[in-house]
């Protein structure tokens, strides 16, 4: 009856919250007639024509998408519904799930957020923290969105920790398209979770909103490179209506992608960040009482390896066991940097992928240490 009720066109979060004023469970509200919604505030004729359908069709369809690719459901009333987004601002009543079935109200979650348009600097300070965060026990929250968000759910998963991504689009909509690996390992290491039903396509004005779950479901929100018009400062938004602690990482003053951030620091609604440690002390009577250890904060160890290129060596081979727990984009622009050292617009064209997309595979290979940036943009493999 929830998944009826969810998947009623036009019936909001926020109208299912002035529904079960009037009525006491989600039964008695599908047990009503067309008469029992007159009066309620906000509840239109239109709405209650549809609340007047009693039909399970949709509701069987939805059972069927999320059976087809081995997800689950937690509904508004269970008990292992996560009590942060229970009591959050419009909270979603149905939450469809990928991945490990996690002890939601166990996990200290830290959210890391950024731009899509990032710039080396931001990509390398996004992958430092989240990599040490989730190395000491924290779970990193974003929305597995290109550019940084990605950045933070691939250094959690490097760190070996629990990552968990909310979506903008249906459990079964992979977006974007070029994250469907990242998704899956996201799966496999913590969880996707989305309040859209199956089928949704990805619509811009899903991200705002999804934003304020990414903000309740953590104690804290870190915003790692932002412009003044971002859609990411949107979350640190939702953080601080809602009472919890936004960081920020600031940047030098004349570079646009880190004014959003420092015009948070400046303004008191940011705390300034530019480790791990600082977040972590933060937290540290929280973090004893979970058994994580804090104090022994360092970056992330690169591989250490031979630092010449590959080509003045030995010729590597993409089937290479230190090759083997990388994606399939990781492993593309691999295979082209194997046989020759290449330029990033020369990666792009050999690749097919998009640049943006290309420049973060990039910067994560560089610093798990697979591949070395020569002058000016050009590439080479390490072994």
């Amino acid at each position: 009856m929830w998944l009826w009720l969810t998947s009623l066109p036009g019936i909001s979060s926020a109208k299912i919250t002035r529904l079960l004023e009037r009525f006491d469970t989600v039964f008695d509200i599908y047990s009503a007639s067309a008469g029992d919604f007159a009066g309620i505030d906000g509840i239109s004729k239109i709405d209650i024509a549809q609340l007047s359908d009693k039909s399970m069709q949709r509701t069987e369809q939805i059972l069927a998408a999320v059976n087809a690719m081995g997800a689950c459901i937690l509904y508004y009333d269970d008990a292992g519904f996560p009590s942060a987004l229970r009591y959050c601002y419009e909270p979603p009543y149905v939450l469809y799930v990928l991945g490990e079935r996690l002890l939601w109200d166990r996990l200290f979650c830290i959210s890391v957020v950024g731009t899509r348009k990032f710039t080396e600097y931001g990509a390398k300070i996004t992958y430092s923290i989240a990599y040490d965060l989730a190395r000491h026990g924290i779970t990193i929250v974003s929305g597995m969105a290109r550019g940084l968000d990605g950045i933070a759910h691939n250094a959690a998963l490097k760190a070996g920790g629990k990552t968990v991504a909310f979506l903008g689009s249906g459990i079964n909509v992979v977006y974007p398209p070029e994250h469907g690996d990242l998704m899956r390992a996201i799966a496999q290491n913590g969880a996707v979770i989305t309040e859209f039903m199956p089928g949704t396509e990805a619509y811009g004005k899903n991200f705002p909103y999804r934003n304020r779950l990414i903000a309740a479901f953590s104690q804290g929100v870190l915003v790692t490179e932002a412009p003044k018009k971002s859609g990411t400062l949107s979350t640190a938004n939702w953080a601080l209506n809602s009472g919890k602690d936004v960081f920020a990482v600031a940047g030098d003053y004349d570079r646009i992608m880190s004014l959003g951030c420092n015009e948070l620091i400046k303004s008191g609604a940011a705390k300034l960040t530019d480790s791990a440690m600082d977040i972590l002390a933060e937290y540290a009577p929280q973090l004893e009482k979970l058994g994580i250890e804090w104090k022994d904060v360092s970056l992330p160890k690169r591989r250490i390896i031979n630092q010449t290129p590959v080509n003045t060596v030995k010729q590597a081979s993409i089937s290479d066991p230190q090759y083997q727990e990388l994606g399939e984009d990781e492993k593309a622009i691999l295979s082209i940097l194997i046989s020759k050292n290449a330029h990033i617009d020369e990666i792009c064209r050999e690749s097919g992928m998009e640049i943006g997309n290309v420049s973060a595979i990039l910067t994560l290979l560089e610093l798990s240490g697979f591949i070395n940036q020569l002058a000016g943009k050009n590439f080479s493999i390490l072994i």
